[in-house]
């Protein structure tokens, strides 16, 4: 008789202090406890991504988010190629010039 009436005293008190230990992460951590209790209802269909039309805008975004780092690549293969060419032409120029200060210091022109 006494054995039953300590173990059930003794269940109490752990049941007790788990739920005093459930108040104070309650109280200090609220987002943590928030996490745990509510149940979205966004993955009812066994997490796959929602209906068609939600998996139609994704993929729509994504084909938008492809065709817009293409043409970043491109604008920037551009102005590579134009800047390449710009360098080109300046050394095309220099070179030019160099050939005529030396001309002209023969004194061919």
């Amino acid at each position: 008789m006494i054995i039953v009436i300590t173990t059930i005293i003794i269940t109490v008190i752990i049941i007790l202090t788990i739920k005093i230990a459930m108040i104070i992460v309650i109280i200090t951590n609220p987002s943590l406890a928030l996490d745990t209790a509510t149940d979205d209802d966004d993955d009812v269909d066994g997490g796959g991504g929602g209906g068609q039309k939600q998996k139609k805008k994704k993929r729509e975004k994504k084909k938008k988010r492809k065709k817009k780092k293409k043409k970043k690549k491109e604008k920037k293969k551009k102005k590579k190629k134009k800047e390449k060419k710009k360098k080109k032409k300046k050394k095309k120029k220099k070179k030019k010039k160099k050939k005529k200060r030396m001309r002209r210091r023969r004194g061919e022109k």
